[in-house]
């Protein structure tokens, strides 16, 4: 019996408090090796800052955990994982890679800001990409899901909803470009479903963002 490729997708944030917010995950499920498993995930907060300079371009962060780097893809088995690390802050998004440690009260925040440079890399890639990863959702992105229902939840959004100002403009563009299958992302801080038609060709992006990694809360999705 052929094995089918399964995977456990987990966008998250786990709060301050605990002092580990930062990662977004997608976990993988070797279909011809039943017992591994290896977590992608960005980073978009604080608490990573130096490890982020050292792995610019991406590597291991731990066993099974590979870090995309600040912008990227990877290939595990026949899918291709993209993946665009940081928060969208339009001052900085034009700015270069100019924060270095030690950081002052600015560059503690800014280092995990999104860069034009970055966006730029993503946006020359050709191949297609079965999954992206972001922590800030593509802007728009409530227009293709039930926002009302997230409004209901998160009454704090309904300003940045109607004026379409919640999420990020260059995830947009990325979404628009790459038309991904699966994208998945966690700052709206609760779930949220939603699905892009795209054009005329046919294609849909089938998009995720999952709550805080917290007791009765929605983190957790399997993907078949």
């Amino acid at each position: 019996m052929a094995r089918r490729r399964s995977a456990i997708v987990e966008v998250y944030q786990i709060g301050e408090e605990e002092g580990t917010e930062g990662s977004n995950r997608v976990a993988l499920a070797n279909p011809a090796i039943d017992t591994m498993l290896i977590c992608i995930q960005i980073y978009q907060r604080k608490n990573y800052e130096e490890f982020r300079e050292r792995k610019y371009y991406g590597g291991w962060a731990a066993p099974n955990i590979y870090f995309l780097g600040f912008a990227g893809v990877v290939k595990f088995g026949n899918l291709r994982i993209g993946g665009l690390s940081g928060i969208y802050k339009q001052p900085d998004f034009l700015k270069g890679h100019f924060d270095r440690p030690p950081y002052n009260g600015h560059t503690i925040r800014s280092v995990y800001h999104v860069r034009e440079y970055d966006f730029h890399k993503l946006m020359q890639v050709e191949e297609p990409v079965d999954i992206f990863l972001s922590h800030d959702c593509p802007v728009g992105i409530t227009d293709c899901g039930d926002w009302k229902e997230l409004v209901r939840e998160k009454p704090d959004f309904k300003q940045e909803v109607q004026e379409r100002n919640l999420g990020s403009k260059p995830a947009a563009q990325l979404l628009e470009k790459l038309k991904p299958p699966y994208w998945f992302s966690a700052d709206l801080h609760c779930k949220f479903a939603a699905r892009v038609q795209h054009g005329e060709d046919g294609s849909v992006t089938n998009f995720l963002a999952l709550d805080k990694c917290l007791p009765g809360r929605k983190f957790l999705q399997l993907v078949c």
